[in-house]
């Protein structure tokens, strides 16, 4: 599988399990002045609405290091300001955080984890 393939099957794996953890998609691939937002993801949360600026690393495994290993710390600097920008978007009400979905695709199943980035 090419690598743009795999990237955007692990994007759609990512989706889903969002969706399945109670997200709703809001935006794919959202282009901002930081970079760009994988996936936007929102819901109403106990405290208030919330959305989550996430981040997909996908792996084709047996790989030499996880998906989140890829998160180094420029990366992780670019996320924070995409969720700031995000954050203004959406208003002071509406609590904005950073995750990653780790997707590691073995031949016929993947397994997904979902991150805080701190």
């Amino acid at each position: 599988m090419a690598k743009l393939a795999l990237g955007r099957l692990g994007e759609e794996l990512a989706a889903r399990f969002c969706g399945a953890r109670g997200w709703t998609v809001l935006r794919r691939n959202l282009r901002l002045g930081a970079g760009e937002v994988d996936l936007l993801v929102g819901r109403m949360g106990h405290d208030g609405p919330e959305q989550c600026v996430v981040e997909v690393r996908t792996r084709r495994m047996p790989s030499r290091a996880s998906p989140e290993d890829s998160v180094r710390a420029g990366k992780r600097a670019r996320l924070g300001r995409l969720a700031e920008e995000v954050a203004g978007l959406a208003g002071p009400e509406v609590a904005v955080r950073v995750v990653l979905v780790a997707v590691e695709v073995h031949d016929e199943t993947a397994a997904l984890r979902w991150l805080d980035v701190v």
